[in-house]
Parts: structure tokens; sequence; C-alpha cells
């Protein structure tokens, strides 16, 4: 087997992905050739059904490989296989082929972001992001023909912190969205370790035995003072926020997916280099009645764009990083 592409594959699975899932396989076919196939047990039918998602998660993955492979003169072509996703397939389906071709052109782009890049959900520090660096996130997504806004307002920092908030709480109401999102839940460094993927209460800075008395007994934080006190308490995980942002455009097509997971790849290991970590809200994009409210507030027309990403920014203490599966259990033999 090429080396090459184990030390490609090392690097590209710490590629985040929809609740962590990884659901990607890949199978070496020669030295120069792959072929990428996606996990159907790994998907999410009931929070992403359309796949847009778990598409964009694919996208950056392939981006991460090509851009360690332009550290060995290499390039990675993606072939697309472009079928709606197959939730209900026995085995792993194909997504795209992967080609190796030389490549000469220069990139000085460090690797190792990819590897120090993370979510925070931690209280972010006291610290204000500057318009340079805010400007040059505009830039880097609009590379993609995509928009990046961001509000140091503390008005609309609040107001989105709060939507994202009861969004929350509302969805983990719904039966179908609690039992898919509590399969994922690891409660402990050993489920953590054990399965290497999902929500991991480390990484969600949440007590284990919280998410667990959460999940299994949401009715309880419904009531009145109860759901008060647990809506403070998720918001005291927030504090110092002082940025939200959001990334608005083309969001229709496999294509817009392939090019939006380009850019949020791009976007946050762009980030990384500013030692800059983000919390997406994604509660808020995927529940119709949060984000109408999104483009009530923001006054948007989506009949062309989309807002497809809402997320707080900031520095914080260095993150507990999630796992990642083995490349052994990224490859299909």
């Amino acid at each position: 087997m090429n080396s090459l592409w184990i030390t490609l594959i090392d690097y590209a699975k710490w590629t985040p992905s929809p609740h962590n899932v990884q659901a990607w396989k890949i199978k070496v076919l020669s030295e120069t050739q792959v072929e990428l196939y996606y996990d159907p047990k790994r998907l999410l039918p009931v929070t992403d059904p359309t796949g847009c998602f778990s598409i964009m998660g694919f996208s950056m993955f392939i981006d991460t490989l090509d851009l360690v492979a332009t550290k060995y003169n290499q390039k990675v072509i993606a072939s697309y296989i472009k079928k709606p996703f197959d939730f209900n397939s026995k085995s792993p389906v194909l997504f795209a082929n992967l080609e190796l071709v030389p490549n000469s052109e220069i990139n000085n782009f460090d690797i190792n972001l990819i590897k120090t890049r993370r979510t925070s959900r931690l209280p972010y520090l006291d610290k204000n992001i500057s318009p340079e660096i805010l400007k040059e996130f505009e830039s880097e997504t609009l590379k993609f023909n995509q928009k990046f806004f961001a509000s140091s307002s503390p008005e609309m920092v609040e107001w989105i912190m709060d939507l994202n908030k009861h969004t929350l709480l509302y969805d983990m109401g719904d039966e179908k969205t609690r039992k898919e999102i509590g399969a994922l839940l690891r409660y402990n460094n050993q489920e953590a370790e054990k399965f290497k993927d999902g929500l991991w209460s480390y990484c969600m800075n949440m007590p284990g035995w919280f998410m667990k008395m959460f999940f299994n007994h949401q009715k309880f934080f419904t009531l009145p003072i109860i759901k008060d006190i647990l809506l403070f308490f998720y918001g005291t995980t927030m504090s110092g926020t002082k940025t939200v942002a959001w990334i608005q455009g083309p969001f229709n097509t496999f294509d817009d997916y392939i090019n939006c997971g380009y850019a949020l790849n791009r976007l946050w290991l762009c980030m990384a280099k500013h030692d800059i970590y983000m919390h997406p809200f994604g509660s808020v994009i995927t529940n119709p009645n949060a984000h109408n409210k999104m483009k009530e507030k923001f006054k948007l027309d989506e009949s062309k764009e989309m807002v497809w990403l809402i997320l707080r920014l900031g520095y914080s203490n260095i993150p507990p990083r999630s796992l990642r599966l083995d490349i052994e259990d990224i490859l299909i033999k």
C-alpha cells in the first residue's frame, strides 16, 4: 500500500463532521487511486435528512487530503458520484473516486493546523477579535463565493446565543432527534475511548451524569423553574462570547454543499492559524422555527442564498479534542 495515502488519511481523519460521526471509509486501489465510501450507519437521517451537512463533511475531508498532499508535490482529484444518500444500505456506498496526480504548485499551508483546529464549547476569554482578522475570514470565504458576516454588538450576541439555547432545548424534546443524537453521546472516558466518535461529555463541557440525566429524563427539564436553571447553566458555558458570525451563500445542490465544505474547511483552518476557536450552532440552522426567526432578525431573502452556518467565535483556553477512529477502522480491506 502507498504509505502516502496512510499519511494523508492520518491527517484527514481529524476533519470535523456532523456530531463527529466520521462516516468516511476508504478502499485503496493503487498507489494513486482510492475509492471514498460513506458508511450508512454513520449518517444522520433525522437531523440531516438531505445529507447536505454530511456532504460538506466529506468535501472537508477531501480538501484536507489535498492540502496535505501538496506537501508531497501531489494533488487529490475527486470525481463525485452525486447520488442521494442511501440511508438503508447494509454496506458502505461509493461517494467519490480519488486520484493522486503530480502537483508543482507551491503551498505554504501549515498542515499542523489540521490537528490544532478544534471546536471550543468553553467560556471565551475577554479578548476581542481584531477587524483585520475578521476581514481575513471574510476574504477566505469569498474565495468560494460565500459571504462571511460577523457582529460584536452585545445585543446581537445575546440574541443569537439565546436563540440557540432555546432551540437546543426544543430539539431535544423531539423523540426522533433525541434518539439519534443520544446514540452518539459518550458519557465518560471509557465510552469515548471505546467508540472514538460521537459527542464526548468532556468536549461538550458538560458532566457526563448531567448529559445522561438530560437525555433520559428530558420532560423533567421542561418544568418551568428547572428549565430556567438549565438555560442559565448552559448560558454560563458560553460566557465571554463577544463575537458571533454567520455564512451565507448558494446552498441548494450537491455542488453547492461540496463548495460550502471547502469554504468551511479553509475558514476553520484560518481561525486555527490565529488561535481562534468556533462553536457552531447547528440547531439554529436545521430547526425551521429557529431558522425563520433568524431570517426575520437578519432581514434575509434566502431565495438564492441561504445562511448555512451560524456560530460564536473567539479566544479560549485550549479545548479538549474529540477522539477519532483509527486508520484501520477507516480502511476497507
